[in-house]
């Protein structure tokens, strides 16, 4: 009876890759620049870790091979961030 109760009220929403990249990153003492070189770039790291960028096909194939992170966990869909209109370069209000 309280499990139900919890499991309505209360879901806990699985781990995504973005989370669950950022987690191992932390877990195992690893920097963003040990997942930029699995990316081949600094700001394809970001994007994905701000969820700002999907996760390519290659991109799954390192993160499972390399750090071992299951790839049902890596093809979850998961959303992006909707950017902000001053960071689309949306002229600010003057006032």
């Amino acid at each position: 009876m309280i499990e139900d109760y919890e499991r309505k009220h209360w879901a806990i929403e699985p781990a995504d890759a973005p989370d669950v990249v950022a987690a191992r990153i932390e877990d195992t003492g690893a920097k963003r620049k040990d997942l930029a070189r699995l990316f081949g770039s600094k700001s394809r790291a970001s994007e994905f870790l701000n969820r700002r960028r999907y996760l390519t096909m290659a991109q799954v194939r390192v993160l499972h091979t390399e750090w071992h992170i299951p790839l049902e966990v890596l093809v979850k869909p998961y959303e992006l961030r909707k950017e902000s209109r001053q960071a689309q370069g949306a002229p600010r209000n003057a006032v």
